[in-house]
């Protein structure tokens, strides 16, 4: 499960689950509904953290850089 915690627009926390890395891969190569300009405040895969800060849209490409097999 792919768990991402961010701040919206009117400053409230909001969380976006996935079950699984496929089906956050397929959201974010499609078009997300979620501004890419809001700040992720946490990523955590398998309830694991796997300490990412920056912004929605930085997301897709940070994972797809990174080597998660530590965390599935």
């Amino acid at each position: 499960m792919v768990e991402i915690t961010y701040i919206d627009s009117y400053k409230q926390e909001r969380v976006l689950n996935y079950d699984s890395l496929e089906d956050f891969f397929r959201a974010f190569a499609g078009c997300l509904t979620v501004p890419d300009y809001l700040k992720v405040n946490k990523v955590t895969i398998n309830e694991q953290d796997i300490h990412y800060s920056g912004q929605i849209g930085d997301l897709y490409r940070d994972m797809q850089t990174r080597d998660l097999s530590a965390y599935l």
